[in-house]
C-alpha cells in the first residue's frame, strides 16, 4: 500500500522487545540473531528482513509505531509526499508551504526546513523552463549575435519551451539581460 516504516533494534533489549511486539519471542535466542554483528550477516540479515517485512505488512504504521513505544525499540513512520503536505504539524511548522510560481502556477511545496529568525527562507520560483537561458548564455557568455542565435533555432541546435503554461518563462522576463525577475 506504498506506506514505510523505519525499524531499528541493534540492543538486546530493543531486539528482545520487537520479537516480543511480532509475536516472536523466541527470535531473540535464535543464534542466528544473538547480537547486533550477527544479526548483520547477509543470510541473517535476509532470513531476519524476510520475518520483519512478513509482521510490517499486517499492521498501520501507527500501530507499529505504537508497539515499538511499548516495547523499547525505535520505529518511524516514512512520509511520503501526500503525508507531509496534509500533515497539519508540518504545515504548521512552515516545511509545506504554498509557492506561487510565475512560472507553473500556484502549489505546494518544502519549504527550507532549517527556520533562522534573521534570515527566513523564501523560494521565489521553482524551475527555469526549458531554454529559459538560451540568450543570454548565447549573447554573453558565447559571444553570439542575434543573426546566429536564430540560425541555431531553426537548425534544431536550440530549442526552447512549448508555449504552454508552465512551459514559458514569466511575462517580465528578459533573456537577453539575464534578468531573472523583477520581483527578486
Amino acid at each position: 500500500d506504498d506506506t514505510f516504516v523505519a525499524l531499528a533494534a541493534p540492543d538486546p533489549d530493543e531486539f528482545r522487545g520487537l520479537c516480543i511486539a511480532m509475536g516472536r519471542p523466541e527470535l531473540a535466542d535464535d543464534p542466528r540473531f544473538k547480537d547486533h554483528l550477527t544479526r548483520l550477516r547477509e543470510e541473517n540479515a535476509a532470513a531476519l528482513l524476510a520475518i520483519i517485512a512478513a509482521w510490517v505488512r499486517t499492521r498501520t504504521p501507527a500501530e507499529v509505531e505504537a508497539l515499538a513505544e511499548k516495547h523499547g525499540f525505535a520505529a518511524s513512520h516514512i512520509h511520503n509526499i501526500r503525508d507531509v503536505v496534509e500533515d497539519e504539524h508540518f504545515r504548521e511548522r512552515g516545511f509545506v508551504t504554498e509557492v506561487d510560481d510565475p512560472v507553473i502556477g500556484p502549489f505546494l511545496d518544502y519549504e527550507f526546513p532549517v527556520m533562522m529568525s534573521r534570515t527566513p527562507p523564501r523560494v521565489s520560483w521553482t524551475i527555469r523552463p526549458v531554454g529559459f537561458d538560451n540568450e543570454y548564455i548565447m549573447t554573453n557568455r558565447l559571444g553570439k549575435n542575434e543573426d546566429e542565435i536564430n540560425r541555431l533555432y531553426q537548425c534544431g541546435a536550440l530549442g526552447k519551451w512549448a508555449d504552454v503554461r508552465g512551459r514559458r518563462p514569466p511575462p517580465d522576463w528578459d533573456g537577453k539581460a539575464g534578468l531573472i525577475m523583477s520581483r527578486d
